[in-house]
């Protein structure tokens, strides 16, 4: 009887777990996470993408401003949304506290909630961090539990590149500013993977400025969101955009 009663009523699965054996591996587990396949990973996934807070990048500063090619429907270079890597100054890091750290970087544009992952710094500075101070334009502290003065060589092997911490994904598109009346086809990456494609014209009648529904795949946290422009004018026209976005 016990055996049948365990044929029948499999027992339930662990978190996320990839097996295909018997029914409760489809049903799948309370516990499984959007990193799952089962019945409940999916409905995870749906709750999260219609009910976690949305929000924006990049936050509280100017859009990122995308060219086109000088060619009519060829797409221009690739300007980063999310993930752009830059130099830390070349200066001796300064304590705010016991386990802050004040790192120089000259124009770096951080805001106090923006993510940086630190790399090539000491042991106990590495990694991906909230941004808690911005006391001016060259300066940014984050708060790593440790301090270690130390002075970037200026190399380029000492960087702080913004991301994402968490899995995400993008609802819309704000487009904040169209340069020339045309029509405008903007495609986004991940990691130089196509996420999606829209459009947006702007005429005599309308500017083009639009929050532009996007659905795109689950991002990874950490991952470099790229745009690209494309439009029916032969020259460089340039859009500003903003992401919606909402985290797993």
């Amino acid at each position: 009887m016990v055996k049948e009663l365990q044929e029948q009523f499999p027992p339930i699965p662990s978190a996320d777990s990839a097996d295909n054996n018997n029914f409760s591996d489809v049903i799948g587990n309370k516990t499984d996470t959007h990193d799952g396949d089962s019945l409940r990973s999916l409905a995870h996934i749906q709750d999260e993408h219609t009910h976690t807070e949305a929000k924006v990048y990049p936050m509280m500063k100017v859009g990122v401003t995308v060219t086109s090619s000088g060619t009519a429907y060829t797409l221009g270079a690739a300007a980063t949304i999310v993930g752009a890597i830059q130099n830390l100054d070349n200066a001796i890091t300064s304590t705010t506290g016991g386990t802050v750290t004040r790192w120089a970087l000259t124009g770096h544009a951080y805001v106090v909630g923006d993510y940086v992952t630190l790399v090539g710094v000491e042991a106990g500075q590495l990694g991906t961090w909230p941004i808690l101070v911005v006391s001016d334009a060259n300066h940014f502290d984050v708060d790593t539990g440790t301090y270690t003065e130390q002075t970037p060589p200026g190399n380029g092997t000492e960087t702080a590149q913004d991301v994402i911490p968490l899995d995400f994904d993008v609802h819309f598109i704000s487009v904040e500013d169209l340069s020339a009346n045309a029509v405008y086809e903007l495609v986004l990456y991940d990691d130089g993977t196509e996420l999606g494609r829209c459009r947006v014209t702007k005429n005599a009648v309308q500017d083009g400025t639009m929050n532009v529904p996007m659905i795109t795949p689950l991002c990874a946290a950490g991952s470099v969101i790229t745009a690209k422009l494309s439009t029916e004018n032969a020259a460089g026209d340039a859009a500003i955009i903003s992401i919606f976005y909402h985290t797993y």
